[in-house]
This record gives C-alpha cells, structure tokens and sequence, in this order.
C-alpha cells in the first residue's frame, strides 16, 4: 500500500487525517494530516504545537493502517523530522530539486536536508548536479531521471489550440515563476511579432504584468495537466527559457520529455542536464543565440 502524504492540510487543531482512495483496489491513498491554519511548509520544519499535532496524526494513521513495515520516501525536507518518528522503517531520500535555489526555502529547511542526506539508506537524485551533491553526504546515491507519460503526450487531441488570427505559436507550459527569463521572454515576443507567444500555467513571478501588455503574448493561467497535450499540440516551438540559478543548474525538466514525445521542435537554455538531449533539443548560451535557434525551428518545415 502506498500512502502519499500531502502538504495540504485539514485546517482544525484536532488531530487526526482525512484519507482519499486514488485507485479501485484500495492500495493508493492521499492523506491529509489535521494541522490548524496554512504552515509555510517551504519555509521551515513543523516545530512545537505544529510538530506535536502532526506526531498525533500520524500516530493515528499508523493506529489505522496496522503497518508491521514500512518503507519512507522524503520527498521534502519538511517531512524529515515527522519521518524519522516512523517504526521499523527504511528511510529513502527523493532529492527532485535544489531546495535551497527556491527564494521561499528557510535556512532550517536546509538544515534538515543535509540530516536527510547523512541519515538515509539511500538518495535518489534526478540529475548529475544532485547526485555530486548529495554524495558528498551519503554512499549510496542513485541517479534517477525524470520520464513523462509519452503515449499521453504523443497521441494528438481531437482538438488543439489554435491561435484565432493565425499566427504560429511559440509555447511554453509549466510554473511561471522566479526561474524564468522574463528578459528573453520579451525580446521573443518582440522579434517574432508576426507569432503568438503562448504560456500556459500559473504566474508567480509578475510575468503577466510586464509581457501582458504585448499584443502578441497570451496568458492561460494554470490549467489542468489532462489539458497539456491541447496546448502542446498547436506550438510550433516549444521552449525552456530559464535564467541560469543554482536551482535550474540542477534540474531536469520533466517538460523537456512532453514537448518531445509531443513530436515538437525545442529551444532550450543550455543547463547541465541538457547534454543528454543532445541531437533533439536546441540549446543555447545566449539570448541573440536562443533567438537565433527560435528563428531556424520556425524555418523548418
């Protein structure tokens, strides 16, 4: 049985969990822990009430569930202190992203990363850049790369997005947040004005106010991921147009994956992870570069 634990919270100082069956056979679950108000969960570890409220919800699932075994995957440092509580259990850290690269994390949540490197059993990382870190701190790290559902991403909707003057669409799906290059942004929409600058996802970065105001640039806000391939379908090309920070040297973006296995011509900034995508993906060190390669994919037949 898998229970994944969320980070949303059922807001009552009680504790207790909530628990949502996510299969028909009763093995998946998400479970939502009581917590009182809105934990800033990227900020800083549960500690006094908020930790005591927690160590009671789960030891109120453990009561439920009667697990004799248990096999713990961290994926955030949050859950670091809450899982070292959990009996006879194996712990596996899942480090996906460089957490201190986030604006929001707090210096204790990277306190409580490096415990969860030292006292782990095993690390798995989803880049080359995760793995050299966490094996400064643990002997057994596993690279693991991120995937995508390429079937999914594959298969062409029975309707796609469709710019309503025709132009051709230059796309980007996901988080609009502090990682983008709203720069470069800008100057696409600018050299491309006969295209439509598509983004489509959630803005926290204040991405809107500054490029909304071009005629050629569309904001969806964040959609459902069953609507991706919609979008995905009706780019021309799609990009990643990330600044250069220690949290992008780490990554290994998953949208890479779904723009490929949509069939989709790709422009990239040139991160570390990008050389295993060497021959699909064009990459580029510069902004006059990236439009550069923009401009050579839109000439493609």
């Amino acid at each position: 049985r898998v229970f994944y634990i969320s980070t949303s919270f059922v807001n009552t100082n009680r504790p207790g969990f909530e628990l949502e069956r996510m299969d028909e056979t009763g093995r998946l679950f998400n479970v939502r822990f009581h917590l009182c108000g809105r934990p800033l969960v990227y900020a800083a570890p549960p500690a006094g009430d908020d930790l005591r409220r927690l160590k009671a919800s789960l030891a109120q699932l453990l009561e439920w569930t009667q697990s004799e075994e248990i096999v713990t995957i961290v994926q955030h440092p949050y859950w670091h202190e809450i899982a070292r509580k959990l009996p006879n259990s194996r712990l596996i850290y899942d480090c996906m992203d460089q957490h201190a690269g986030f604006g929001n994390t707090g210096t204790a949540i990277e306190a409580a990363e490096l415990s969860l490197f030292k006292e782990s059993e095993s690390v798995v990382t989803s880049s080359q850049w995760l793995r050299d870190l966490a094996a400064a701190h643990n002997p057994n790290v596993v690279l693991i790369r991120n995937a995508a559902e390429a079937n999914f991403f594959a298969e062409t909707p029975a309707t796609v997005f469709a710019d309503p003057e025709g132009r051709r669409v230059i796309g980007y799906y996901g988080a609009i947040a502090e990682w983008m290059d709203l720069d470069l942004l800008e100057k696409l929409a600018k050299r491309f004005a006969d295209c439509l600058l598509l983004l489509v996802g959630a803005d926290e970065c204040g991405a809107r106010q500054r490029l909304g105001v071009l005629p050629n640039v569309h904001f969806t806000g964040e959609v459902n991921y069953d609507e991706l391939p919609y979008y995905l379908h009706g780019m021309d090309v799609c990009l990643l147009p990330f600044r250069v920070t220690p949290l992008t040297l780490a990554t290994n973006p998953v949208k890479l994956y779904e723009y490929l296995a949509g069939g989709k011509p790709v422009v990239a900034i040139d991160l570390p992870e990008m050389a295993q995508f060497d021959g699909y993906v064009a990459t580029a060190a510069t902004h006059d570069h990236f439009l550069a390669e923009v401009e050579a994919k839109l000439a493609e037949p």
